[in-house]
């Protein structure tokens, strides 16, 4: 079911999420997930200084076997 109209709104965030499966040589399975967060304007960050928009503020990866 589609989602209805939005009011005016502006964006400013985005996630992405990834989940892949795999079937290893030795029978057991890895799933991998991978976490990536974007902002749609820059802003300063303490450990890294000034992150432009576009330039993902997060990029986490998981394996779980």
């Amino acid at each position: 079911m589609p989602l209805s109209s939005p009011t005016e709104r502006d964006h400013i965030h985005t996630r992405t999420v990834t989940c892949q499966g795999f079937r290893r040589k030795d029978g057991l399975w890895d799933i991998e997930g991978h976490i990536t967060d974007v902002k749609t304007y820059a802003f300063s960050n303490d450990d890294r200084g000034e992150i432009p928009a576009g330039e993902p503020v997060h990029g986490m990866w998981i394996r779980v076997t």
